[in-house]
């Protein structure tokens, strides 16, 4: 049954990444220290407050122009941000 099982998942259409999800999750450490846990989140946390730019093409998948890299960078680097755009840019 159990290998009828692991057939029809191989074949299946999302079979593969099933397949790599399964042994990454394998071998993923199973204890991680509460510790470790918080300090690597503040670290992401910092580094993709600092990156704004950087969170919106790698973790939200969005597409920008190089200068929407440099406006989103300047937004997360300042309190105070302005930005004089022509009528071409609301496209």
């Amino acid at each position: 049954m159990v290998t009828m099982m692991s057939n029809i998942i191989e074949d299946s259409k999302y079979g593969k990444l099933l397949t790599q999800y399964l042994k990454r999750e394998k071998a993923r450490p199973v204890v991680v220290d509460k510790d470790l846990k918080n300090k690597r989140t503040k670290q992401w946390t910092t580094f993709y407050r600092r990156n704004m730019n950087l969170y919106a093409t790698e973790r939200l998948r969005i597409k920008l122009k190089p200068f929407q890299h440099i406006m989103l960078y300047l937004m997360g680097q300042s309190d105070v941000f302005f930005a004089i755009c022509s009528r071409g840019l609301s496209n």
